[in-house]
């Protein structure tokens, strides 16, 4: 298993173009495909209605795969002193946390407090150790913030139950 994640992450840097078929500009488009597509998800999701549309699934996609890249180049780069690696494997992590919490917070500010909750959660859950507590602080945050709104959040009230049975 180790040898084709190797494989993957160095196509994914450009330092095997011969073994991939890619020029080192293709594997950086690669590379930066899905952060171009996770920016272009967060315009959508930002304009439409509500939480659960086409933007939001894009998105969650996005965030997904980001976080699958970030986390191979981490593996892979653990222990290299493959500077491109290393870099990679930090842009990876950029990409991926700036998506996360851009999502996170346009998820909060409409109100869609689940996906922002989750989203929060799943950062803390991704980024352990003290390299990136500067991440999982920022993400307690978002948390604490998703709960403040939760308790401020103003509920419908349930219907009466001579209403309800009117309507049928």
């Amino acid at each position: 298993m180790r040898v084709s994640l190797i494989a993957v992450a160095w196509t994914l840097i450009g330092l095997a173009p011969a073994v991939a078929g890619t020029t080192p500009e293709e594997a950086e488009a690669n590379f930066m495909r899905p952060y171009n597509n996770g920016l272009t998800a967060l315009d959508i999701f930002s304009q439409e209605q509500g939480c659960a549309g086409e933007g939001a699934m894009r998105v969650n996609e996005t965030v997904a795969e980001l976080k699958k890249q970030a986390d191979l180049l981490h593996r892979v780069s653990t222990g290299s002193s493959i500077p491109t690696l290393l870099d990679k494997a930090n842009r990876s992590k950029d990409h991926h946390t700036e998506i996360a919490f851009s999502f996170a917070d346009k998820a909060k500010n409409k109100r869609c407090l689940d996906i922002a909750d989750q989203q929060y959660r799943d950062l803390i859950d991704m980024y352990v150790g003290s390299a990136y507590s500067g991440i999982r602080d920022r993400a307690k945050i978002g948390i604490d913030d998703v709960r403040e709104a939760r308790r401020n959040q103003v509920s419908e009230p349930a219907p009466l139950v001579a209403d309800s049975k009117k309507k049928k």
